[in-house]
């Protein structure tokens, strides 16, 4: 229900990066346009994606959708407006920040001094935003989900997602989720009860 405006654009692009890569808010703080690259290997379209720093310092690639390449093609067409108009200041293509301010820069903790969205900046977004639906939310347990509804909660639905489109391939959701121990990973293997449903109705009848 938001209008189509720059707030909207900006809340997409960090909605849709967080829970289609399952970075760590802190992770996607200091990303710029600069991280961003074609990956190599043989793909029927280019398949682009992110140089992250990680967890002790150590950097991985992690690839991106190409609807989350397009959501943040838009917010970054809102960030050049700003730079034009003079709001933020001009930057080489490689230093612009990923997640950018949108209005003129309130200081403090929430905003770096490119214009970076920092870890509070990000945090604060998606913490008005949970609170938001909240409000709106009908039900009373949807309500009480979203009103203690954490950034974290979209790096769990990612883990759950690659989970159930990989058939459950632990090693593959350990990398991307950048977990050092798999039995870290393995929390996630919580099947829901439609699945647990299935799984028993779908064994051979011996007797």
């Amino acid at each position: 229900d938001m209008p189509d405006d720059l707030v909207r654009r900006r809340l997409i692009a960090i909605l849709v990066l967080a829970e289609t890569t399952g970075l760590r808010i802190g992770e996607m703080a200091g990303l710029t346009w600069g991280d961003l690259r074609a990956l190599p290997g043989e793909h029927e379209a280019p398949v682009y994606g992110l140089r992250v720093l990680r967890k002790g310092a150590r950097e991985s690639e992690v690839p991106l959708r190409s609807a989350v390449v397009a959501a943040l093609g838009r917010h970054r067409a809102d960030r050049n407006i700003l730079e034009s108009s003079g709001v933020v200041a001009s930057l080489p293509d490689e230093q612009v920040p990923l997640l950018s301010i949108i209005e003129r820069a309130p200081g403090g903790k929430h905003v770096a001094g490119a214009g970076h969205l920092t870890k509070a900046g990000i945090h604060r977004v998606l913490t008005r935003f949970f609170r938001a639906v909240a409000r709106r939310a009908d039900e009373g347990r949807l309500r009480a989900d979203f009103e203690r509804a954490s950034c974290h909660w979209l790096r769990h639905t990612f883990a759950h997602e690659v989970l159930r489109a990989t058939g459950n391939d632990l090693p593959v959701t350990q990398q991307l989720l950048d977990h050092r121990s798999i039995a870290t990973t393995g929390i996630y293997l919580k099947a829901d009860m439609s699945q647990r449903v299935q799984a028993v109705l779908a064994l051979q009848d011996r007797y």
